[in-house]
Order: structure tokens, then sequence, then C-alpha cells
């Protein structure tokens, strides 16, 4: 089955795998909130390689880099493009933030309500969320716990998961649809990942170099998309993969971004198994569960101190999940139906919002190049 036969909704499960890998961040979480540290993660101590969670998050890079480079190959409109990613991920987000700072912040700060909400942080906290430059502390939340001040380390990825979006899109403009060009970038910036870290600190700030793996993984997940009628995802190909993992499994910077690689093709490859195909979930929760479930381990851990690992993992899951229901059900399906709506309104329009955006993403990255350097 080639990767455009799997891209058809009714040929996938990937619903179900965002779920599971989503499941894989609180599984590890579970374990370096408790404990303090996640060395005694279950796949960590077998594969010596790479965590649960940072896993599950190396897949829905890659995940994310197949099905919107997908849809934006197909719809061909980058002002559709970007409604619709804006609505998948910010009302959510904002909800959380609001919760955040208002409801849980207050009763679980060292500080009365007063000296909380006076305090110049507890606002920078909520605005600088908001436009995604990530602050993890809120004053005097948590202090007693083994993460202390970390409300929700979960928001790290967000920068970067729109930073993909823009690049995608810069070069969807520059390239103007050309393959040839595009996989030279793609395998460039899976190179980058494989570069020794060192050598990558001349040129990047190390906050920016920790995000190289998932970017790759979104990048491999493009090539994919971008190669969707060429490239068959058989057992041969999970097989050509494995004998790569074999041969570089002494090579530690490799590895690191190949492992997610494979993983990552198994579960495309799992999500058109037929069985699976029946297990399609009604609400795609994957987004609550992860943006969700790091505030709730806190507080869990808040509240009732150090626990059976497994114990805790169920009790912050089965409320995750809940949040997250209520959160797609009230919030997130609401907002996507509502981009799908303005997009299209945008797209039918006569005024070339198209060009508007491109003009400003051209001087957005101006600036932030301004900026670095």
């Amino acid at each position: 089955m080639t990767v455009s036969d799997i891209l058809k909704r009714e040929n996938n499960n990937l619903d179900l795998v965002r779920i599971i890998v989503a499941t894989m961040v609180i599984w590890s979480h579970s374990f370096a909130l408790n404990f303090g540290n996640g060395s005694g993660e279950p796949l960590f101590k077998f594969v010596k390689v790479t965590y649960a969670g940072e896993l599950g998050v190396n897949i829905f890079f890659f995940i994310s880099g197949l099905l919107v480079t997908n849809s934006l190959i197909k719809k061909k409109s980058i002002s559709k493009f970007f409604i619709s990613r804006f609505f998948r991920l910010f009302p959510a987000l904002v909800t959380l933030l609001f919760i955040t700072v208002f409801v849980i912040g207050p009763i679980v700060s060292t500080l009365s309500v007063k000296e909380y909400f006076l305090n110049f942080e507890t606002w920078k906290y909520l605005i600088s969320n908001l436009y995604l430059k990530i602050i993890y502390a809120l004053p005097g939340c948590f202090q007693n716990n083994i993460w202390p001040s970390d409300v929700n380390g979960s928001l790290w990825s967000l920068p970067f998961e729109v930073g993909c979006y823009v690049f995608l899109v810069a070069v969807f403009s520059l390239l103007s649809g050309s393959k040839k060009f595009a996989n030279i970038i793609i395998g460039s910036i899976i190179f980058l990942a494989i570069v020794p870290n060192d050598m990558l600190l001349t040129f990047f700030e190390r906050k920016y170099i920790l995000g190289l793996v998932p970017i790759a993984c979104f990048a491999f997940g493009a090539f994919f998309a971008v190669n969707q009628d060429k490239i068959k995802i058989d057992f041969k190909l999970m097989l050509g993969f494995m004998l790569l993992l074999l041969i570089f499994w002494r090579y530690q910077k490799i590895i690191h971004i190949l492992f997610p690689f494979v993983i990552s093709i198994f579960m495309l490859f799992f999500s058109t198994d037929k069985f699976i195909l029946k297990l399609k979930p009604k609400y795609d929760i994957s987004y609550g569960l992860y943006i969700w479930h790091f505030l709730v381990q806190q507080t869990l851990f808040f509240y009732y101190g150090q626990l059976n690992v497994y114990v805790f993992f169920l009790i912050s899951f089965s409320f995750t999940s809940i949040i997250s229901l209520f959160s797609y059900i009230l919030i997130e399906h609401k907002s996507i139906d509502f981009g799908y709506k303005l997009g299209k309104r945008v797209n039918d329009s006569t005024f070339n919002f198209d060009r508007i955006l491109v003009f400003t993403l051209f001087l957005f990255i101006v600036i932030i190049l301004a900026k670095v350097s």
C-alpha cells in the first residue's frame, strides 16, 4: 500500500495512533514526576536509547509532518492551512492556560490569592505562553513537588510544532511544488539532526538543538507526504529499516534519530491493519491528553505525594482522559469546524489572502533572523 493510499481517511487509524503516543508521554512522565527522573521507565531500561515520552513526541511530529504537508499539498491554500492549524491548536491551549492561571494556580500556590494575582510573573506566564514563548513557573506553585515550579512541561514542544508549520509554508511558497528541491531541504534538516552537538552550538542555542530530533521527524513525515505516490509501506520497507537499526545501533547520534523513524513507520503501518481500522475512536482526544496531563500529574502529586507508579499513571490518565474528552467536545471540535468554514470562506474570497500571508511570513523571518544575529 502506498502512502497516498494510506492517507485516505478510510485506510488509516492515525487518530488511535495519536492517542497511543499521547498515552506513552503520560506513562513516561508518571515516572519522571513521581520519582524525579525517568530512568526506571521500562522502555529506557530495555533499549537505553529513548524514553517512551520522548519517542511519543517524535512520533507525534512524524504524523504531524505527514498529515499537514499532505493537507497543504492538496489544498494549495496558505491562508486555509494557517486558519485550520490555528483553530486546531490555540482554542484548547488558551482554555488550558486560563484554567491553569485562574483556577489551579491560586489553589496550589504558597502565596495568598492577592499576592498571587498581584505578582507580575503570574501575568507573564499567561501572556508569554499565549504567544508560545514558553514559561514553566507560576509564583509559588508546586513548590514541594519533585519537579518544583514546573507547571506544565508538555508545552515545550508547541513552539517547535508551530515553527515547523511556518517553515513548511515558506518552503512550499518558494519551491512552488518542486519535489526535488523539497527532498533536498528535508534531507538537509535530517542531516542537521545527526551533526554532533558541539559543532551545532557554534551556530545555534542549546534550546534549539534540543528540538532538532522532533523537527527531523516532522521533516521525515513531510518526506513521506511529498513522495506519497512512490513510497510503499510494507514488510520489505520495515525489514530494511530494521537492518539499518542493527547496523547503526552503536552510533548514538544516528540511532537517536533512526529509532523514532523506524517506530514511526511501524505505527503508520500498524494504523492500516484491518482489525485496528475497526477501533477508530469517535473523539480525537490526543491533543488534550498531551497538553493537560502534565498539569494533572503535578496536581496529583501535590495532593497525594509519591504513589505506586502504576496507580499514579492510571489515576492521572483517567482524569486527563475525562478532561480531554470535554475539551474535544466543547472546544476543539467546534473550533476545528469553525476554522474549516472560515478557511473555506477566505479561500473562496476574491481577495488574495495568500499573498498577504506570504509577505507577512517573509517579514517575520527577516525579523527573527535579525534578532538571532
